[in-house]
C-alpha cells in the first residue's frame, strides 16, 4: 500500500524505539487514517516528537511548572494548517503500559491519540474517552 501524502513530521529522541514493535511508517499511516477522519487536508502539518523522560521532562517543567517526566504532552497551534506539536515519552509508555497490563503498541496509540485529539481542542471527559477508543479501532 502506498503511503499516504501528508505532513506529519516524525522526530525520534529516544533510544526506546523498537520496544514498540511499531516504525514510522506504521506510525504515518496510522496518523494518516487519523487524518481523514477528521477530513484534515493532507497539508495540515503536525509535528510528532517521540522522546525519552529527559526532554519531555524538561518541557513539562518549563510549559507548565510540572517537575518531571509524563507520558504526552500537546501543543496546539493557532496557525492555520498548523495542528501544533505533540510529544510522547516512549520509556512513560512502556512503563504504563506495564503497569496497567496494556500491549505497548495499543498504548502508545492511545497516549498518542489522546495527545492529538487535545490538538483538536478536546478537553478530558467521557467524549474525548469514547473517541479515543474508536480511533483505536481505526488504528490498530
Amino acid at each position: 500500500m502506498p503511503m499516504p501524502k501528508n505532513a506529519i513530521n516524525l522526530r525520534i529522541e529516544s533510544n526506546f524505539f523498537g520496544v514498540l514493535g511499531i516504525g514510522t511508517r506504521g506510525i504515518k499511516l496510522g496518523l494518516s487514517k487519523v487524518y481523514a477522519f477528521f477530513d484534515l487536508d493532507n497539508t495540515t502539518e503536525l509535528n510528532l516528537v517521540l522522546s525519552d523522560d529527559k526532554y519531555i521532562a524538561e518541557l513539562n517543567q518549563r510549559f507548565l511548572g510540572c517537575p518531571g517526566p509524563t507520558n504526552v504532552l500537546s501543543f496546539p497551534s493557532n496557525e492555520p494548517k498548523y495542528l501544533g506539536d505533540l510529544i510522547v515519552s516512549i520509556p512513560a509508555v512502556v512503563r504504563e503500559a506495564f503497569l496497567y497490563e496494556q500491549d505497548r503498541e495499543n498504548y502508545f496509540w492511545r497516549m498518542t491519540l489522546h495527545g492529538f485529539l487535545h490538538l483538536l481542542g478536546y478537553e478530558h471527559g467521557l467524549a474525548m474517552d469514547n473517541l479515543t477508543e474508536k480511533l483505536l479501532q481505526l488504528v490498530d
